[in-house]
């Protein structure tokens, strides 16, 4: 072996034995140990060093989260790692037996989930998303406020529209009824909504229009310069907040409650 591979093969030699410390392997952990051939091949330290910069950050924490709840973190809140105020849990799928799901949810409610598998892929799953800083008693501390409350009601009114249960019209007033109770100042006001989580806009009075202030491109979200966006019973709405408009670069004076 040359000089010059000296270190980085004794870089890779440290990141495998790493690796082979952990009690609990993610399955890119183990896809990579298992490719003994390349481990030992002459001239395959780039391509693996760069596969375990993808590979190891993940490992880390996988082992950390399973390693801190004996292999079984079912219940336990994570915070998004960039965007605090977001959270997810792994929970066992009460519509799939023997599978589990990974629940996200903020200040405003429950949001989306995604039914995964086994609880190794359903934290696998919660980290590549993004959660990954301990945040326990996240869920009981938000599920007991004003905002979660009045969250939660409104995405049943979303459901029962996008169900084709209730008109636009009743849904307008439902929803008005249900802010009208929400007296906090420096909250977005009511009518912004995130669409299909890459459109902000805001509800107009005509039914089924929403008029668009940002749209995510890369995510398929409209452009403003289009014009208002039609909402079909396959969108999905939620109520906007503060961190919306950062996400999308839309400066949040005037839309916030005095």
């Amino acid at each position: 072996m040359s000089a010059a591979n000296v270190g980085p093969r004794l870089a890779l030699e440290q990141a495998k034995a790493e690796l082979e410390s952990f009690q609990y392997l993610s399955s890119r952990a183990k896809d990579i140990l298992a490719e003994k051939g390349l481990w030992a091949k002459a001239g395959m330290e780039e391509f693996l060093s760069d596969h375990l910069q993808y590979v190891m950050p993940g490992a880390r924490v996988f082992n950390e989260i399973m390693g801190n709840h004996s292999g079984c973190p079912i219940g336990i809140e994570y915070e998004h790692w960039k965007e605090p105020g977001r959270f997810a849990v792994v929970l066992p799928d009460a519509s799939h037996p023997g599978k589990c799901r990974v629940q996200l949810f903020d200040e405003h409610g429950f949001s989306s989930h995604s039914t995964i598998g086994k609880i190794e892929k359903a934290v696998e799953e919660m980290i590549q998303m993004g959660y990954r800083s301990i945040a326990k008693g996240a869920l009981s501390r938000l599920s007991k406020t004003k905002t979660w409350e009045i969250g939660s009601a409104t995405a049943v009114l979303l459901q029962q529209l996008n169900g084709g249960k209730i008109s636009y019209q009743e849904f307008m007033e439902r929803r008005d009824a249900l802010y009208s109770q929400k007296d906090e100042p420096g909250e977005v006001r009511s009518g912004y909504v995130v669409m299909n989580e890459n459109t902000l806009g805001y509800l107009t009075p005509v039914p089924f229009q929403l008029g668009v202030l940002a749209g995510s491109m890369l995510k398929g979200g409209h452009d403003p310069l289009n014009g208002v966006a039609l909402i079909t019973p396959s969108d999905r709405l939620r109520p906007a907040k503060k961190a919306d408009f950062d996400t999308f670069r839309v400066v949040a004076n005037g839309y916030l409650t005095c």
